[in-house]
């Protein structure tokens, strides 16, 4: 297996132990008016899942890099809560989400219950999915992506786009809030060649960047 591959390997793992978590819950809400079928299906649900995480932590064992790609990819889950919690709080239930899935970020809103005025507090679902073929450029670049943070750049994704002049550009995903706690994805690119890198509006601007500052730390500049 290579990088991407065992990256995407351990997080269809972590969303087997999201799922195990989801049945042992399930599990403990059993009670009277549950029927035969119902607990039997929740049960060998939850016993499914088990094996499957078992056979999945087996086999990466096995992998020299393991420590290295689960540090990386729960950090990355660790961060991708943090973002996630920039949305804010709404006057009903707020709940922020996180999972492994296709890169996306978004506030969902609906009524929830009432004052006694008569008007209805609003609920939120803060989501955000963070999706492994972005990942394996953030493990591959984890200089660039940690002085991009440091920018205050809630970087979760990166995506090589193009090498030029030997500068390689890429495209970066990050989690940002917008007008009413809301948050949503923001879109940039950073060029990088050697240590140095630009941050731009694009390839163009990149490249324009670098030809102005082939004498100067992109760094000093930003």
């Amino acid at each position: 297996m290579n990088i991407s591959d065992k990256i995407k390997f351990y997080t269809e793992y972590s969303s087997i132990l999201i799922q195990i978590d989801e049945s042992r819950k399930r599990f403990r809400k059993i009670d009277c008016t549950w029927s035969c079928e119902e607990v039997e299906t929740c049960f060998l649900d939850w016993q499914r899942s088990q094996k499957r995480a078992d056979d999945s932590k087996a086999l990466m064992r096995g992998w020299k890099d393991y420590r290295s790609i689960s540090e990386f990819c729960d950090n990355l889950l660790s961060l991708g809560r943090k973002y996630c919690q920039i949305g804010g709080n709404y006057s009903g239930e707020t709940t922020y989400e996180v999972s492994w899935g296709s890169l996306a970020a978004a506030t969902l809103t609906n009524n929830g219950s009432y004052y006694k005025s008569g008007y209805a507090r609003t609920n939120a679902r803060h989501i955000l999915e963070l999706d492994c073929e972005w990942a394996v450029e953030l493990y591959n670049n984890k200089e660039l992506v940690f002085d991009l943070r440091l920018w205050g750049l809630d970087i979760i994704g990166l995506k090589k786009s193009a090498t030029a002049d030997d500068i390689d550009i890429y495209l970066f995903a990050a989690v940002k809030r917008y007008k009413n706690k809301q948050i949503a994805l923001h879109y940039g690119w950073v060029g990088k060649k050697g240590e140095e890198f630009v941050h731009g509006k694009g390839i163009k601007s990149i490249l324009k960047e670098f030809k102005k500052k082939s004498l100067i730390s992109p760094k000093s500049e930003l």
